[in-house]
Order: C-alpha cells, then structure tokens, then sequence
C-alpha cells in the first residue's frame, strides 16, 4: 500500500482537519443563511424550529462535507490505484 509520493499520512490528516474546518465554516453559513431567509418569508419562528433547522441544516453539510473531504483523501492516497 503505496502513497503517491509526497502523500504522507500526517499530511493526509492535517489536510482532512482543513476541508473539516472549512465545511464546519460552510455548515455556520448555512445555518444563518436558512434562519435568515425564514425570518424574511415571515415565517413565525418558535424555539423548536430554529433548533431543527440548526441541526437539520448543519447535519446534513457536515455530513456532505466530511464524505466528499474521505472521497478526495482516498483518491489523492493512491490506494485505489492497486484495484486495477
């Protein structure tokens, strides 16, 4: 199991803590950008929807984000190289 060259495991991880970072960042957009166009369609906001739109929201882009941030990881590693 062979990483491409210059593909070292530490720097593998300290690339994947940045793509989380930044889709930790994407997720707190999203999140004020769904309350913040709610709010502006008049829409009457009780405490238990602005919880489930935090969670629904912030979820659903972490969970897109880290899966994508793996699929880039694993193509850059080589490892998928060895299946043909």
């Amino acid at each position: 199991m062979t990483n491409k060259p210059g593909a070292d495991p530490a720097d593998s991880r300290t690339a994947f803590r940045r793509l989380m970072v930044w889709t930790g960042v994407a997720a707190l957009v999203s999140i004020a950008a769904a309350l913040g166009y709610l709010a502006l369609a008049g829409v009457e906001m009780a405490w238990h929807m602005i919880i489930a739109t935090t969670l629904g929201v912030g979820f659903t882009v972490l969970l897109g984000g880290g899966l994508m941030a793996l699929v880039f990881l694993s193509a850059n590693s080589g490892r998928d190289d060895q299946v043909r």
